[in-house]
């Protein structure tokens, strides 16, 4: 049963991540939708953090691969930057996630 509500977690995290930053906004005072800037690698299993009001998504499965990934959203510019990967050990200098 906790497995299958990890899975759950997990969908319901790549959901939002595709949904709200990847495909549109809605434009309130024009009651017209706008897409958005896609994410640079759709991928699952992403951790999500929203600091200094950029969203980071960290991580996360490609065609079942795991990657050190670390994409950043600006909403202000709607633009994605691709920023340093995470470490998975201590003999690298990238930043730990």
């Amino acid at each position: 049963m906790q497995d299958t509500s990890l899975k759950v977690l997990q969908f319901a995290t790549l959901c939002m991540v595709l949904g709200a930053l990847a495909a549109t906004v809605h434009g309130q005072s024009q009651g017209s939708w706008t897409m958005k800037a896609p994410i640079p690698m759709a991928r699952n299993e992403v951790a999500l953090a929203a600091v200094g009001g950029k969203v980071h998504v960290i991580g996360g499965n490609i065609q079942n691969v795991a990657g050190t990934y670390h994409d950043e959203y600006d909403p202000a510019t709607d633009r994605w930057r691709t920023r340093a990967r995470c470490r998975t050990d201590s003999t690298t200098s990238a930043p730990p996630c």
